[in-house]
């Protein structure tokens, strides 16, 4: 499913994870495609190397966790010590890039950076954004101190003076000043694994660069944290781009702004829930009738919006894993491929809210004694979680049919995942692990993908995320989701 090309291809090709030609100055299949071949890496300016491309036998292990078919990776490369820093941005785009191939149905994630940073020059502020990040997924990854050290004293360095640039908009280039917000909010959900209140504040601290008054990307947190198509509005004039927004949608897709409207209404009556539901609220059964009444209606906008999709929308069933089969080691049942992990994502992000609707109904529904109520939806949302778990191996495996092959031959060796797939999953995985009307059985799955997100990954927040023990403020969870999606839904120029 996913061809990672061979080690001399073009860059273009590379990044978009296609098979190159060779074809030297220019591929001809950058060519065909009438889209620009971004050179070969020993060319000057180029100079871009695979930072897993050296193995090293003594270094420490990772700590040990579940085995699973698409858990137990292939052996995994480890970088020489120089090599990590050297490499640091090609690492970057090989780790947490994804590029469209087709804006018309998919942005990608980050897509676009990499000319941000070809044309900001090496030295600038979004390319040391992307050092960072690389360097903290590493670290976390590889058991290296020192390289999470290192990234810690280059971010507090970047989010001193980048601080200070945002106090002069017109000075700055708006969309590299937007890209490095968002790469030093991956960043704190890449590196902290430390206890949820630090890491809650660190986030805090790069949404509140958005928000200062003086910035150009103030966006009201409340309301926009659901918000697809434009999470953040521009409160200033983008003097380098042409359009009113960098935050787009597909050019041909009314998908993403019709769950917009469902995400709108569902803050609302999210929000009034928490009160409803609050230990210092004796609600009323009128308040609780409303809530579900009105928590019904987007239930059913919800359903609607699953059932009109386009077909290069929809998840394609390949293959199936029996109970014999998964074992304890994955969720049996079918195993779903997308277009790419922007679709997967919407997907996703779209079954996140419809359990939380549904989570609503079935808690409105006890305290009025609906039994009947319960049952039904309680089946609806064990079918969208089932949903999210057959989503799983393309997320956190390079070739979801490779793993399916693997995974019926009952085989433990699979290719390495690309860690931006489990920066993907992270908010659908806990929302379906913290919903009440999914089985215990599954949520206790949905927890333990999490912990090897983190553990395997490298990505810091996926263990607070997967630990049940620990329950985050719905701020914290919000905050991060909207830093992840301001990064899959900038709109290339």
């Amino acid at each position: 499913m996913v061809n990672y090309g061979v080690s001399r291809g073009c860059e273009t090709c590379k990044r978009r994870r296609k098979k190159c030609d060779e074809t030297r100055p220019t591929c001809k299949t950058c060519a065909k495609l009438s889209i620009t071949c971004l050179g070969y890496r020993n060319e000057p300016g180029y100079v871009f190397r695979n930072a897993t491309a050296v193995l090293t036998e003594n270094l420490p292990s990772r700590p040990d966790v579940e085995a699973s078919l698409y858990h137990s990776v292939s052996k995994k490369l480890i970088p020489a010590d120089d090599q990590v820093e050297r490499d640091a941005i090609s690492s970057f785009f090989d780790d947490y890039v994804v590029i469209s191939q087709d804006p018309t149905v998919s942005r990608g994630f980050l897509d676009g950076v990499d000319r941000l940073i070809m044309s900001a020059g090496e030295s600038s502020n979004i390319a040391q954004a992307a050092r960072i990040v690389a360097l903290g997924g590493a670290a976390n990854r590889f058991g290296r101190q020192d390289l999470l050290d290192k990234s810690r004293s280059m971010y507090g360095a970047l989010l001193g003076s980048f601080r200070k640039m945002l106090l002069y908009p017109a000075t700055g280039n708006t969309m590299e000043s937007l890209m490095t917000v968002v790469l030093l909010g991956i960043y704190e959900i890449i590196s902290d694994i430390d206890t949820n209140g630090k890491h809650a504040a660190h986030v805090a601290g790069v949404a509140a660069l958005l928000n200062m008054e003086s910035s150009p990307f103030k966006c009201n947190t409340s309301t926009h944290k659901f918000q697809l198509h434009d999470p953040l509005h521009i409160s200033s004039p983008l003097r380098d781009v042409g359009c009113s927004s960098v935050l787009c949608v597909p050019d041909s897709n009314p998908s993403v702004l019709s769950l917009n409207g469902i995400f709108e209404k569902f803050a609302t009556w999210f929000h009034r829930a928490e009160v409803l539901f609050s230990d210092a609220y004796s609600a009323s059964c009128t308040e609780i009738c409303e809530l579900r009444d009105n928590a019904t209606l987007l239930d059913t906008e919800c359903c609607k919006w699953a059932v009109n999709q386009k077909d290069q929308w929809l998840p394609r069933t390949i293959g199936s894993v029996t109970v014999e089969q998964a074992g304890t080691s994955c969720w049996p049942g079918p195993v779903d491929t997308f277009f790419d992990l922007y679709v997967a994502s919407i997907w996703n992000t779209y079954r996140k809210t419809h359990l939380m609707v549904l989570d609503i109904i079935c808690k409105c529904s006890e305290r009025l004694g609906s039994s009947d109520i319960i049952r039904q939806k309680q089946l609806d949302a064990e079918r969208i979680a089932e949903a999210i778990a057959a989503s799983i191996p393309f997320h956190l495996t390079a070739d979801a049919e490779q793993y399916l092959q693997y995974a019926q031959a009952g085989s433990m060796d699979v290719s390495p995942p690309r860690p931006v797939g489990g920066l993907l999953l992270l908010h659908p995985l806990h929302t379906a692990a913290r919903c009440t009307a999914v089985s215990q059985e599954l949520r206790d799955f949905m927890y333990q993908q999490l912990e090897w997100i983190g553990k395997v990954m490298g990505i810091g927040q996926a263990g607070l995320l997967g630990n049940p023990s620990i329950h985050l403020p719905w701020d914290y969870v919000a905050e991060g989701h909207l830093l992840i999606w301001a990064g899959m839904l900038i709109r290339p120029v």
